[in-house]
């Protein structure tokens, strides 16, 4: 289901959105792209596992929420690439020291496909998430972070918070 968005939107904006800005300042196409992706996610996403009340924050936020049954999970035992915040609660500047994630170490949740190029062709290669807990690096609970996607397995588990199991 998350595959099936991250294709559909990123056909949308690299077919039918990206150079057709012409009358318009990029950031108000792109918000207005975003309040569409919005609601493909509700309705690709959220209606098919249940969740039809919940709603994926739009970019533009200052502090996007997490979707707590989405659990993202490094696919690789020795550990993937990790990108996190420098500061807690913010999407800038992804320097923090820790640069590799083992399953197991973090708990992080889903909170949307990231992209670098915001006015060109866009591939939604990472994995956003909110490290919500970790019980061997405590300092980076409550960063964002990027992995990914390749790198990383989304498990959807609605039963058990924190749990970080389920149904993929």
């Amino acid at each position: 289901m998350l595959d099936h968005y991250r294709c559909c939107v990123r056909t949308l904006w690299n077919n039918y959105f990206t150079g057709h800005q012409t009358f318009r300042a990029d950031w108000d196409v792109s918000d207005e792209f975003e309040d569409i992706c919005v609601q493909i996610f509700n309705t690709l996403v959220l209606n098919s596992i249940g969740k039809s009340q919940e709603r994926k924050s739009p970019k533009y936020k200052e502090l996007p929420t997490e979707l707590s049954f989405f659990h993202v999970i490094p696919s690789v035992v020795k550990g993937v690439p990790i990108q996190i915040n420098r500061e807690k609660h913010k999407f800038t500047y992804w320097d923090h020291p820790l640069t590799l994630i083992r399953p197991g170490e973090a708990d992080m949740r889903f909170v949307d496909f990231f992209n670098f190029n915001t006015a060109g062709l866009r591939d939604y290669e990472y994995c956003r998430v909110r490290i919500v807990a970790s019980s061997i690096y405590s300092d980076i609970v409550g960063r964002n972070a990027l992995l990914e996607y390749k790198d990383v397995t989304v498990l959807f588990d609605d039963a058990v918070p924190n749990a970080g199991k389920g149904q993929g």
